[in-house]
């Protein structure tokens, strides 16, 4: 057989191998391998040759699709908010649809709302996780460009969910949904590492005298998230 008859069966193939289809569905085996050994181990020990070992791929596959570790984590974590996202403008939506027919805007009280807020994160521990790590160490080691992605991306997230919010929330104005969603992420962020002690720290706070301190994420969430909203517009500066 000659070089160009054997030209024709190898070009389906390498077609195959270099599709939108096939690119997608290795940077996938490479985030899910990535979601695995962060759910078993922390994130400093974790290192790219051990998420390409997970994977099954060859090292050069990783760095055609992440230039770095904490790239390919960025990329778990806007997979898990796009999910969370979706969750909770489900779960708003749901809420709305109960509430009574004359309410057209505002139809959820603080509690109700801190308690869709809060049940939307209570599950998703991997993705409180990353937020923890996300500007204290994920952003450290970014390109400009991956970090104008990023940010381009989250924006573009989380428009709707804001404006979704606004016309769930009677006291929000325009622009508060976002500054409500800014607001959760700082809290969330120091009740995710406030209620994960390390073993040391967590022997110690097993002594009655101690057990205030102890921080349970989703009844601490709620109640700052109730609190908050319940106060949104006391007091407002912007109306001297």
């Amino acid at each position: 057989m000659s070089h160009l008859d054997k030209t024709p069966s190898m070009a389906p193939k390498q077609m195959r191998m270099r599709s939108p289809e096939a690119k997608a569905a290795r940077r996938e085996v490479l985030l899910e391998a990535g979601r695995k050994l962060f759910l078993s181990q922390n994130y400093a020990e974790i290192r790219v040759q051990d998420i390409v070992k997970s994977s099954g791929l060859a090292k050069g596959t990783f760095y055609l699709y992440f230039q770095t570790k904490e790239a390919l984590f960025l990329g778990v974590l806007l997979a898990e908010m796009q999910a969370w996202v979706l969750d909770l403008a489900h779960a708003l939506e749901q809420a709305v649809r109960v509430a009574p027919k004359e309410a057209e805007k505002g139809t959820l009280m603080p509690a109700q709302l801190a308690q869709i807020v809060v049940l939307s994160l209570s599950e998703r521990l991997l993705f409180r996780r990353l937020l923890a790590l996300l500007h204290p160490v994920i952003e450290e080691n970014l390109d400009a460009e991956t970090a104008l992605a990023f940010k381009e991306r989250l924006a573009s997230l989380l428009a709707p969910l804001s404006g979704q919010l606004e016309n769930c929330f009677g006291d929000f104005a325009p622009g508060d949904g976002l500054r409500f969603l800014l607001a959760l992420n700082a809290l969330a962020i120091g009740l995710e590492q406030m209620s994960r002690p390390t073993p040391q720290m967590e022997a110690i706070l097993a002594a009655p005298h101690l057990a205030p301190l102890k921080v349970n994420f989703e009844s601490e969430l709620t109640f700052l998230l109730t609190r908050l909203l319940a106060g949104w517009n006391a007091g407002d500066v912007n109306n001297g």
